[in-house]
Parts: structure tokens; sequence; C-alpha cells
């Protein structure tokens, strides 16, 4: 009988901390500050109003549409004699464990579930672009907020989900205090997270994290554990076009003991560093830098060494796993164009780096000095383990029974890909074509998630493919043809098209509308200045192309 009534007042305890649990709605147009928030006919207008309102576990949904940061992370700096902070220190700020969900429509009424939430046509932005001017070779960003978020001590539990985050420009030299913890000016233009004895863990999903600077690290994200474990994880997500002037163009993560943060369906395109990992930087002060990595494509990134992916250990091992990443056109002015992993390089002489590559293709990258497509190297021994991937110009061990050194087939195993040298940019499509040689070559085993990083059912055939794209059995009509007699790019609002005889130019914008068309172009060259986004382009009516103008 005890038992019965202990389990009883159990289950009302856990009752009572569900129904305690609050849901928050911010609508950007038809909210108002003066409302309580728990409904959209009550909603907020400012997001940091209802993050302010939050307790542990409470949960916001935000309508589509662009918000600005309203609260300053601290009235004065961190340092003598305490100046006052101006309106470029105002930041979202989070604190502890919340979840954070954007994408629900403008026309959300009390009946409005998180089942209609959609965060691809109910964009939800950000923005730390104040003025709204900010052009896409990062001019007009002088007013920009120094971070768009600021997280504090967020856990495993913590989720931002649903947003397009962009216009952090971390370019300041001073800091805030915010609850003893630093909040430094120059990292982190885009995520800004950092705790002092915590593990940081949170959940990031269904971001664009685009167009954010740092002066130092972390153009677009950085995650920083001062004492213990940083290993986030991020899914469904795009790391795109960001920039800074250290390490981590796109992402930069470091924990003192563990960083082991954790990607799936990621994209990281176009973002550049002035030292290490152009898309993604992993360090680890102590003991392992381990991330993992499935259905990733690394691509378009620029850094002086790593330029796709850099994973350092000072006193450690770097262990990085990849399983289904396609890491290509990346470009290092150094060493490892692709990804350069490096164990123990300092005073204490120890530590291995021992990368596992899984069904994964890292080609056609570049640097100049070595190792264009893969540096490892560690003070006490450096292995990587190879399953069933393909690494361009490595001895045939590391092409692990994909017996083919023709590279010729193997640059024509992709609908089309990125011109060498034009890094960074976010043009190309790395999905497989159907004369690739890297369908079906992959392992089974190694498989873990259902879909490819496009969406489609992950294994068609016999066996899993190589790469982060699964072949579909079809292509774009002719799309071999296309490939065999032109090079196409984009980078700076312009596209060029590269012909070696002469085609009908047709250019679509992505929902299939003629926009441009160009008779019996010569063979040559082709430059096509157009405005940002994503288009299709077809030569004599055979396929169609995809390309990203940014």
């Amino acid at each position: 009988m005890k038992l019965k009534y202990i389990l009883i007042i159990c289950s009302l305890l856990c009752a009572a901390t569900v129904m305690s649990q609050t849901v928050y709605h911010v609508h950007a147009t038809k909210g108002n500050d003066a409302h309580d928030g728990k409904s959209w006919s009550k909603a907020l207008a400012t997001l940091q109003m209802a993050l302010d309102k939050t307790q542990p576990g409470d949960t916001v949904y935000v309508a589509a549409g662009t918000y600005h940061p309203t609260r300053r992370t601290g009235e004065t700096l961190a340092h003598e004699p305490n100046p006052k902070t101006t309106d470029r220190h105002r930041s979202f700020i989070i604190r502890g464990y919340i979840h954070l969900y954007g994408g629900f429509p403008v026309d959300a009424t009390d009946q409005t579930t998180i089942k209609d939430r959609d965060w691809k046509t109910h964009r939800t932005i950000l923005s730390g672009d104040f003025n709204g001017d900010d052009g896409t070779d990062f001019s007009n960003m002088n007013e920009n907020a120094y971070h768009v978020l600021v997280l504090f001590d967020v856990e495993s539990s913590t989720e931002i989900d649903g947003f397009t985050i962009t216009g952090g420009n971390a370019d300041g030299a001073n800091s805030v205090l915010m609850n003893h913890m630093p909040v430094v000016s120059e990292y982190g233009g885009g995520i800004y997270a950092y705790t002092t004895h915590k593990d940081i863990l949170p959940k990031l999903s269904h971001l664009t994290i685009e167009g954010n600077r740092a002066a130092k690290n972390g153009g677009g994200i950085f995650i920083y554990a001062n004492s213990n474990e940083a290993s986030f994880s991020i899914r469904h997500s795009t790391i795109r076009r960001n920039q800074s002037g250290g390490s981590g163009g796109g992402i930069f993560n470091c924990g003192k003991r563990v960083a082991s943060p954790r990607l799936e369906n990621v994209l990281i395109i176009g973002n550049q560093a002035q030292q290490e990992g152009g898309g993604f930087y992993s360090l680890c002060e102590d003991l392992v830098s381990a991330p993992h990595l499935t259905n990733v494509l690394i691509a378009g990134n620029a850094a002086y060494n790593g330029g796709g992916m850099f994973c350092y250990s000072f006193a450690g091992n770097v262990t990085p796993s990849l399983t289904n990443v396609t890491i290509c056109g990346n470009r290092a002015v150094a060493e490892g164009g692709g990804i350069a992993c490096l164990a123990g390089k300092n005073w204490t002489k120890i530590g291995t780096s021992s990368p596992m590559f899984s069904n994964t293709i890292i080609w056609d990258n570049q640097a100049p000095l070595g190792y264009p497509n893969l540096y490892n190297n560690g003070a006490k021994g450096s292995m990587p383990t190879m399953h069933k991937s393909y690494i361009e110009g490595e001895p045939v061990p590391f092409i692990d029974e994909l017996k083919t050194n023709d590279f010729t087939r193997i640059a024509q195993g992709f609908v089309s890909h990125v011109a060498p040298g034009f890094a960074p940019t976010t043009a190309g499509d790395y999905q497989l074509n159907q004369n690739s040689p890297f369908i079906d070559k992959g392992k089974n085993i190694h498989w873990s998630i259902e879909t490819d990083l496009a969406g489609n059912p992950r294994i068609y055939g016999k066996s899993i493919d190589l790469g982060a794209y699964e072949y579909q059995g079809h292509n774009p009509k002719d799309a071999g043809i296309i490939e065999e007699h032109y090079r196409i790019w984009a980078s700076h609002g312009q596209v060029t098209i590269q012909l070696d005889r002469p085609a009908t130019i047709r250019i679509y914008t992505i929902d299939g509308q003629l926009i441009r068309q160009y008779n019996n172009e010569k063979e040559g060259t082709k430059i096509v200045n157009l405005p940002n986004g994503i288009y299709l382009i077809s030569l004599n009516g055979e396929g169609k192309a995809k390309v990203i103008v940014y």
C-alpha cells in the first residue's frame, strides 16, 4: 500500500511539473508586450520579452518575421573605468534550459499547433542588422550587433529550432560580464555560447546561419566550455557565407576536456577563416577532440590551414568520425585544403591523430604547400581508419577497395562541382549522377540515418552510396551531356559558364520560371550577373544544373 501511495505522489509531482511549464508566443506585427504571451491572440511583440519570462523547461513559439535584439548583454564594459556599452551590445540572451521554436505562420491563431510549423515556408529571422542594409560582401555592418544570440549554461535539453540567424558582426575590442561570465565582442557573430563550470550541450536544428562575421573566432557559431565538455549537436541546418579573422569561419567549438559536437544533415558552404578551419574548427585543450559528422557536405570554404575542417588537441587525441560526408572544393593557403587533423603539437609532445572515414568522399580540394585533401599529424602517431571511402591522391590503401585512379571518371561522379580556385563559394551540386563510381560502394554497417542530406531515402539499390547524397535512380535528363561540355560556378553576384561547344543557355528560378535566355552562344566564357538566389541552368534544353548566387 505504501508503494502505491508513493507512486501516486510521484505521478502527481511529475504531472505538476509538466503542467507548470509554459508556452509563450511571439509575433512581430500582431504582438504586444503588454500581453502575457500565453496564446497567439495574446502574443508578445519582442522575443527578448518572452525569453525573460521563461523558467527552466518553458517553450517559446515565434511567428514568421524579422526580429532584432533589444536587450544589452550588460550596461558597462568589463574593464576600468567601466565605460557604458552601446546598442551594438544588444543580443537575444538565453539562459539555461528552454525550447525556442521558429517557423510558425504569420496568420497563427489559438488553434495553431506545433504541427503547423514550417521553418522553410515561414522564415523566422533573427537579425543583428539594425539598419537592414548589409551587403553580400560584409559591407554596411558597422552598426550591427556584436552577437545575434548569446547563450549561457545551456544544457542538453536546450533547443533552438527553425530560425535564420544573420547579421552578427563581432568586431569589438572589449568584453561584458554577465553573471561573472565574459561576453567577448570579438567572438561569435551569429551565436556566442559560453559556460564556466558546466558542459555546454545545446541542440540546434533547422537553422540557417549566414552572413555573420567575427574579428577572431567563430564567425557563424562560437561554442566554448571553459572547464568541461563542448558537445553541442546541430541537425538539418546550413552554415553558409560566414567569416572570421581567426579560426572557425562557420563554426568554432572548444572544450577544455572534451570537444565532441555531433553534426547530422548539415551543409557547411562558402565560409572563410584567416587562420584554421574555414568551415568547421574543433579544439580540445586536454583530452580528446572527437566531432561526429553524418550526412554532411563541406564545400567551398577557405582558410590558411584546414580549408574545410580543422581538428586539434593541445595535449590529447584527435579522433573525428566522418560517415557519409562529402568534402569538396575547399581551399587552404598552406596545408589541408579539405581537412586537417593535428594532435599534441605543443610543448607536451603527446597525442595521436586517428580520424575515421566511413563511406566518405574527400576530393577536389586545394592546398599549395601540400596535402590538398587530408593533412593528418599526431605527436605520438597518426593513422586514419578508412571504411569504403575515397580520398583523392592518396595511396591505394586509403581508397579502401574503390579501385580506381581514373580522375576523369571521379570528376564526372557529381552532377556538377565547384571550379578549382574559386573558394570560398556556395556554388556546386554534389549529388551523384548515374555514372558515378561511388554508387553502391559504401558499407551498410555504418548506416545510421534513414535519409541522405537531401532528405531522400538513404539506401537506393543494393548498398549505401559514398558521400552525403544517395543516388535515387535518375538524374535530370542527359545530365552527363551537360557535364561533358561545360564548367559552371558562381561568385560575388555572377554566374560563369565555360563552354567548349556552342549552346543556347536558359536560366530559370528555382520554381521553374525562365528569366534569361542566350541563343547560340559561342564556345568560350559567358558571365551573367544575377541577384542572390538559387537558379537552374540549362544548355540546349539538356537537363538543368543548380547554382547558388550569393
